[in-house]
């Protein structure tokens, strides 16, 4: 799709799905960002990036969504990969033993939500990917601190780029992360935790069809029911669109020899080729226990020790016999641990998933 077509059908929708009032605010606003830009110091910016250029030039990499797919992912198998995450990643860390090499942020609710946090957690990454001015003029240079590892994009663009920092945000965060890590060389880059099968957040107050606010802790649409907890701001998604880039992406990418696949664990999306998360590495089970087993020693300081014995690593306790706070832990089903993630998320932390299970163990237990 040409660029005027996207801009005319993105003015389309506004218009009847939102108003002329926002349609009129937006215009205004993005105008304003693409008058400053020619003004503003972008030299420095544009000659840090070329650092980062082919950098990791055949590496492959994982990009990590934030669906609830996550939750059947084992996400241990990722320690010693390059991974990229997004958001609100950062409350994923209490089940890791292991950092992200790379965040990007792009999305300007969530990012004015978690301008703190980022401040906080900037020195964990080796590189971190945020918008000077979003195109709805928000200037994140004067709100984040701009940290050696921080390297600006401008977002003023809607087509896919590897001229980066231009760069087209394309609906979501997922292929800002795609760009930024096709520029830095990575070949293969495999999607985990793209489910794109969002559901209504019922109780979520709706400022207007697309600008939502939470107001609980029970987000359906993400591995940790608190992502999108109270009071979090964010964009409701439109699907049809963001498929409908993904697909011009898929196009774009496959022209520059990027080969892009889906590892995700079940999910809607369709576009690239699926491949099996597991199989990617190639370990056999005692091998994957052993890496599970140094997770819990490493999150609860030895406290606990898992042992294989025959075919098993523990006994499942019934859901009606799990105590809410006085447990050390319990093993569960991997095929019930949305619901009990739901339940329980507040005072256990879940760990998993490995041999179809679950192991749920207690806070007080766990270290940051």
């Amino acid at each position: 799709m040409s660029k005027t077509n996207q801009v005319i059908d993105k003015s389309k929708y506004i218009l009847s799905e939102e108003g002329l009032f926002v349609f009129l605010d937006r215009l205004f606003k993005i105008s304003c960002v693409r008058i400053k830009r020619p003004f503003l110091n972008n030299k420095p910016i544009i000659e840090k990036w070329k650092t980062l250029k082919n950098k990791y030039q055949g590496e492959r990499a994982f990009l990590i969504g934030n669906g609830p797919s996550l939750n059947l992912t084992p996400m241990h198998l990722l320690k010693n990969e390059y991974t990229m995450c997004f958001n609100r990643f950062n409350i994923m860390f209490e089940r890791l033993d292991w950092l992200p090499s790379f965040y990007c942020n792009i999305d300007d609710r969530v990012l004015v939500d978690m301008v703190d946090e980022i401040n906080q957690l900037s020195n964990i990454f080796q590189y971190i990917f945020i918008p000077d001015i979003h195109p709805y003029n928000i200037d994140f240079k004067n709100r984040i601190y701009n940290f050696e590892n921080i390297y600006w994009l401008f977002l003023d663009k809607l087509e896919f780029s590897q001229n980066l920092p231009y760069c087209g945000i394309n609906k979501t965060v997922a292929s800002v992360g795609l760009q930024v890590l096709a520029y830095m060389g990575f070949n293969p880059l495999y999607l985990i935790g793209m489910d794109m099968d969002y559901k209504n957040h019922h109780s979520a107050k709706k400022n207007n069809k697309r600008n939502w606010t939470s107001t609980m802790d029970d987000d359906p649409n993400h591995f940790d029911p608190r992502y999108f907890g109270v009071g979090r701001k964010y964009h409701h998604p439109r699907l049809e669109e963001t498929f409908k880039r993904l697909r011009e992406g898929e196009s774009f990418f496959d022209s520059l020899g990027v080969d892009i696949y889906n590892a995700t664990v079940g999910g809607k999306l369709e576009i690239f080729p699926r491949k099996n998360f597991k199989a990617l590495f190639n370990l056999g089970f005692l091998e994957e226990f052993d890496l599970f087993k140094e997770v819990i020693f490493n999150k609860t300081n030895g406290e606990i020790n898992l042992n294989f014995e025959g075919d098993n690593f523990g006994k499942f306790v019934p859901n009606n016999h799990i105590s809410q706070s006085n447990c050390d832990y319990f093993i569960a089903k991997s095929s019930d641990v949305f619901d009990l993630i739901n339940k329980h998320i507040n005072n256990y932390v879940p760990f998993g998933p490995i041999e179809d299970k679950y192991l749920f163990i207690n806070r007080r237990l766990v270290k940051n």
